[in-house]
């Protein structure tokens, strides 16, 4: 079931979003059919607190799904084969949650705002 979508990308693959309800991306090819759930919501590696953006970027290699889990952790996950893998996770200095992330050329951009 669908719950409360939030954030979209397209790839050449199919379509992605973030759902709030359920606290997790859904990826699904261009025939409708669910083909990965990844993440879940919870504080582990693979959880994400709240789900919020969801850029995809290809790498020369592979495509990076960068999905933004708080107002500043990013986690990034690589496709292997059928699957999702969390390769990578950081925090940023300042909240995207009022702007934007962004991800292109193997780089992820942030637009926030700060009190500071």
């Amino acid at each position: 079931m669908i719950g409360s979508p939030q954030d979209f990308d397209i790839s050449v693959n199919g379509l992605y979003y973030v759902d709030n309800v359920y606290g997790h991306v859904r990826a699904y090819d261009f025939l409708g059919n669910l083909t990965a759930v990844i993440g879940k919501r919870g504080q582990g590696l693979e959880e994400f607190p709240f789900v919020q953006q969801v850029p995809l970027t290809r790498t020369v290699d592979d495509p990076l799904l960068v999905v933004g889990t708080s107002s500043n952790r990013i986690s990034v996950f690589k496709q292997e084969e059928a699957a999702w893998v969390l390769k990578n996770y950081f925090h940023i200095a300042h909240s995207f949650g009022h702007g934007y992330l962004c991800a292109m050329h193997d780089h992820e951009y942030t637009i926030g705002y700060s009190e500071e």
